[in-house]
């Protein structure tokens, strides 16, 4: 609409005088010209033959300037009117744009009217498929009108049915249909809890698109671990065993099982509180660290030293000195293909 207005202004910037004063003008400007060549043809034929010539040579100048003048008035009578022609091809131009508009809106609207009534069709997968498929029309809208309505049907309807019934195809199109929302910058209102009992080893989607999803059980691994963790705090997970990750502790894990991952970042009061099994710790931050933690560690015995580290690449625990070795299983390699080794992982993960 913004556009509409800018082109309207862009066009009327021309002369303020109304077109019927310029007409006005021009035809005056005629006349007087007319008048005058009139009484000059007079002049001419009364005057005495040999001062005929000097007094046509008298004239001339006075004769083109009414000329022109004429015609400045006639010009800029007809700038005019093209001028008001102009406007009001932008104003029709902005009417057919805001019909347009309006006519999207209305139709966009339906179709979430449309798709919310499908999804209540729970029993009949085509009406299911169906309205799925108009709110991801919905989501598609590039002006974004019930972008985020649209969303929240979605997000309501995965957070009923997943995890507690199979993915069949309306919930795996429902889950599409979210994360092409969320790639577009679209996230919804919802927040939802997904649970599967301790030890299920059923493995969890990204689930994308919702405001905050809480995983409870269950397990996650690489890819999908890693793209639950691209919004910060968008994501926690409650006794869940994620496998194969990099991991960055920051207060969104509780009680939960770490199996072969990377250990990036964690709070050094995390390492008693969640289960860790043949995890890397080598380069990992650990903060807050302290010798009671690690009196309590080595404690642990045997079931902490199934992680390790690569000796040349010890844990950091910001200045306080740590024996890993009593803790963590040292390992030897050479350092330059390690680190290559890790950099490759990082940049995957």
């Amino acid at each position: 609409m913004a556009n509409n207005n800018d082109d309207s202004r862009a066009v009327s910037d021309g002369p303020n005088v109304k077109s019927e004063t310029w007409f006005a003008l021009a035809i005056a400007a005629f006349i007087i010209t007319v008048l005058l060549f009139a009484g000059f043809g007079i002049v001419v034929i009364t005057a005495v033959p040999n001062e005929r010539v000097q007094i046509a040579q008298a004239f001339t100048p006075f004769g083109a300037g009414l000329a022109a003048i004429v015609t400045f008035f006639t010009v800029a009578w007809r700038g005019v009117l093209n001028t008001r022609q102009l406007e009001y091809q932008a104003e029709q131009l902005a009417h057919a744009r805001r019909q347009i508009e309006s006519n999207d809106s209305a139709n966009y609207a339906r179709l979430l009217q449309d798709g919310a009534k499908l999804l209540g069709e729970k029993e009949r997968q085509a009406s299911l498929l169906a309205g799925i498929a108009s709110l991801d029309i919905v989501i598609a809208d590039p002006e974004r009108r019930y972008g985020v309505e649209a969303m929240d049907l979605l997000a309501d309807y995965v957070a009923t049915r997943y995890g507690s019934e199979k993915l069949d195809r309306p919930l795996s199109a429902a889950l599409r249909a979210l994360a092409n929302g969320e790639e577009r910058g679209i996230i919804s209102r919802v927040s939802a809890t997904f649970e599967r009992g301790v030890g299920a080893t059923l493995n969890w989607l990204n689930i994308r698109g919702f405001k905050h999803v809480t995983y409870e059980g269950g397990v996650i691994r690489g890819e999908a671990h890693k793209r639950a963790n691209e919004r910060k705090d968008a994501a926690r997970f409650v006794k869940v065993t994620v496998i194969g990750s990099q991991v960055v502790e920051d207060d969104q894990y509780i009680d939960c099982n770490f199996t072969n991952c990377r250990i990036r970042s964690i709070d050094a009061s995390e390492l008693v509180s969640h289960e860790f099994t043949n995890c890397d710790f080598s380069g990992a931050e650990i903060r807050n660290f302290d010798e009671e933690l690690l009196i309590s560690l080595d404690a642990a015995g045997e079931q902490f030293k199934r992680n390790y580290f690569y000796s040349d690449d010890p844990p950091i625990t910001g200045g306080f000195e740590a024996d890993w070795t009593g803790v963590l299983t040292a390992k030897k390699g050479p350092r330059n293909t390690i680190l290559r080794k890790r950099r490759a992982e990082d940049n995957f993960l």
